[in-house]
């Protein structure tokens, strides 16, 4: 039997294998349905992918200013309406496909060699994010980089379903 995880290596071990889980499916779906939604507000397979690209370093770096900071309770972070957030993915989401890809996996080793560089001990530091109130640094990885990649994962299933279903009519 393995010895248990530290929570902070269970969150990077989520995180990675949301995004793993994200590369897999964008293996099953054709290039061209790639950039197409299937809904007016959801975003193609495409789009998460550069949304991807620019969230994860974002957020990890957010994590390891928390964790360095002199005190707790700082402002840290962004709201959905940020202009960068929206730019990455505007901006990128008619990019290649395998060059999205390549950006993702880029962007999620740079992010997890930053959360591997924290201390153990400042995980427990905190800060203010607007919306969301204080936050400790566990709670910025779980809700902002794991949860936020699981999300996305779930997300980009159901697009690579709603195109096999489509393509079987």
């Amino acid at each position: 039997m393995t010895a248990s995880l530290s929570r902070p290596d269970e969150l990077i071990d989520r995180l990675q294998n949301a995004v793993a889980g994200m590369l897999a499916e964008i293996d099953r779906l054709p290039s061209t349905d790639a950039y197409v939604s299937s809904a007016t507000d959801a975003w193609s397979a495409a789009e998460i992918l550069a949304h991807l690209v620019e969230m994860l370093p974002y957020w990890a770096d957010q994590a390891r200013a928390v964790a360095a900071r002199a005190q707790d309770g700082e402002p840290f972070g962004r709201t959905h309406d940020d202009p960068q957030r929206i730019a990455a993915v505007r901006d990128h989401a008619r990019d290649d496909l395998q060059e999205l890809a390549i950006g993702v996996c880029t962007s999620l080793d740079g992010s997890v060699a930053t959360l591997r560089a924290i201390p153990h001990g400042d995980w427990q530091r905190s800060g203010r994010h607007a919306r969301r109130g204080e936050m400790s640094v566990t709670q910025i990885v779980e809700q902002f980089l794991s949860e936020h990649a699981e999300e996305h994962a779930q997300q980009l299933r159901v697009v690579v379903a709603e195109h096999h279903t489509m393509d079987h009519r």
